[in-house]
């Protein structure tokens, strides 16, 4: 196994150490394999509208009460909190400032810790062509805005499965 160390991050207080063939969810620390060192679900919710996050927020505990759940208004800070915090399921917005959605999906899907890492698109601009190009960048599902919160709650039940 190659040890080279690729991520290191404070997670509130606990010091998480990963190795450059371990996923977040597979983490060394004092050299012992452990596996699910998290055991809640981590969601995080990237969009730059509020009152958007907040709703996708309340939908994500109503689904999975015992989730933890973190939130970015922009793309930049989406990468940042991704890097450090290593999400199970990331539903993001196509269009943000900083780096747009599309940018923050092929990010992910080529960044090896967050190989796990499944996304939920939601826009408001559909575009001709665009589930393709959704769909190669490593999105999961996708929703259209306005979106019912039924349909939101039953693509969360699917991806965190």
């Amino acid at each position: 196994m190659n040890q080279e160390f690729i991520v290191i991050c404070l997670i509130e207080e606990t010091c998480v150490v990963g190795w450059n063939s371990a996923s977040c969810d597979e983490i060394a620390l004092g050299g012992a394999k452990m596996n699910n060192y998290h055991t809640e679900k981590k969601v995080l919710v990237a969009d730059d509208e509020p009152e958007i996050r907040r709703l996708i927020r309340r939908t994500v505990l109503y689904v999975c009460p015992k989730c933890q759940v973190r939130q970015a208004s922009n793309g930049l800070q989406a990468k940042e909190k991704l890097m450090a915090w290593c999400p199970q399921l990331v539903i993001l917005d196509l269009h943000m400032p900083h780096i747009n959605g599309l940018e923050l999906s092929q990010f992910i899907q080529e960044y090896r810790t967050l190989s796990h890492t499944k996304i939920l698109a939601v826009t408001g601009y559909p575009a001709p062509g665009i589930n393709e190009v959704m769909f190669d960048r490593g999105v999961s599902e996708f929703l259209l805005k306005p979106f019912d919160t039924n349909d939101l709650a039953a693509s969360i039940r699917r991806l965190l499965v």
